[in-house]
């Protein structure tokens, strides 16, 4: 049975791989890809994610995500968080916030998202 796919993106190259990268080794239960921004839409519409980290979110992603975790670059205050169109507002969260709400959001998404 294939993992459940996470989708990991940014706008600078070492928040990507090492977001990535700690996830995969922390969070092994998920098949973690790190996609450039430029095909992240592509990327969504073909692989169907339950999950995408991302430094922006696109149309398509609210679109065809059930969640998000919005980590914007440097100079924001805020991160966010959706499940199923529901956003909430948060301070940016520290790499062990992250994995605590990947796992968080994984109890909620679960039963909705065919595996």
């Amino acid at each position: 049975m294939p993992l459940p796919l996470m989708l990991v993106t940014s706008d600078y190259k070492l928040n990507r791989a090492v977001f990535t990268q700690a996830i995969r080794m922390l969070r092994p239960a998920y098949d973690v890809r790190e996609v450039v921004p430029e095909e992240m839409d592509a990327a969504v519409r073909s692989g169907r994610p339950w999950l995408v980290i991302c430094s922006s979110v696109t149309t398509t992603i609210e679109a065809l995500v059930p969640a998000w975790i919005l980590l914007p670059l440097e100079g924001h205050e805020q991160a966010a968080v959706s499940v199923h169109g529901r956003r909430r507002d948060l301070p940016i969260p520290p790499l062990e916030d992250v994995l605590s709400l990947i796992d968080e959001l994984w109890t909620t998404v679960a039963p909705q998202f065919p595996r």
